[in-house]
């Protein structure tokens, strides 16, 4: 969801409205901002899908880059579901 006033993007969850789950995190500042990150990971997801441990550093980096905080609830869960699910990253 984009907030009206201030541009900035979070993530809510359809399946948690109904008992206050919703929220998932915040995103990013703007809408470009966000894209720009969802197309960084569209970007890795073949070296993710390949277990290539070096791209999720690579991918943090430039998440950084972008403006965005890895240790964001949003993109700490999205680090920590590539970590568990896709790649070899002990």
């Amino acid at each position: 969801m984009v907030d009206g006033i201030t541009g900035s993007v979070e993530a809510y969850d359809p399946n948690g409205w109904d008992h206050a789950a919703g929220h998932v995190g915040y995103v990013a500042d703007s809408t470009p901002q966000a894209l720009a990150a969802f197309a960084l990971l569209a970007r890795y997801e073949e070296r993710f899908d390949d277990g290539d441990a070096t791209a999720l550093a690579e991918f943090t980096e430039l998440l950084e880059q972008l403006g965005l905080e890895p240790d964001d609830e949003f993109w700490q869960n999205v680090v920590n579901e590539l970590r568990e699910n896709y790649l070899d990253a002990d």
